[in-house]
């Protein structure tokens, strides 16, 4: 089920046929860097994890997680994310390396938040970076997030992240 069509994307739920690309794109040198506690020690681990996505779909609600895909090839190519941080709502996001640089996940971050604003009423979200990201920083810029701290006591997430956010 495709949720959101974008020029050169579509985002659409998880499937187990997701398991082993999870686990590769999670061994990837950004990943560890920018998003380390989504590296996943085998591929049960990984597997686990999208498991967990596919049971949160029945839930409804939060987190939303969702696939990000290629339109031409049809190739699963990272996640984007809605989940609750203490102040509110967090958007997430990766692209597996080979993939980066093009564009990608400013096109799906830039569609996933007006579908939270459209179809979840989120007026504030939330870009959460670790320091020294300037890719993931890149792309929370060019979607409109404007920079509002260096939270180095953690109040954002529990730990020191620089927070951006869009409020609609």
């Amino acid at each position: 089920m495709v949720l959101i069509e974008t020029e050169r994307l579509y985002l659409r739920k998880f499937t187990l046929d997701d398991v082993e690309k999870t686990y590769r794109y999670s061994q990837e040198e950004s990943r560890k860097k920018g998003i380390p506690n989504e590296v996943y020690e085998d591929i049960q681990a990984a597997r686990n994890n999208v498991e967990s996505i596919l049971s949160w779909y029945s839930q409804g609600g939060y987190p939303y997680v969702y696939a990000v895909v290629l339109k031409d090839t049809d190739e699963y190519i990272g996640h984007v994310s809605f989940s609750y941080i203490p102040r509110g709502v967090e958007i997430g996001y990766a692209i597996c390396e080979k993939c980066q640089g093009q564009g990608y996940a400013t096109e799906a971050v830039k569609a996933f938040a007006k579908w939270g604003k459209d179809h979840l009423g989120l007026q504030r979200i939330y870009g959460l970076t670790y320091p020294g990201n300037e890719e993931s920083e890149r792309v929370l810029q060019k979607t409109d997030f404007v920079f509002v701290k260096d939270d180095v006591d953690g109040e954002y997430a529990g730990q020191h992240m620089l927070v951006h956010v869009i409020e609609h």
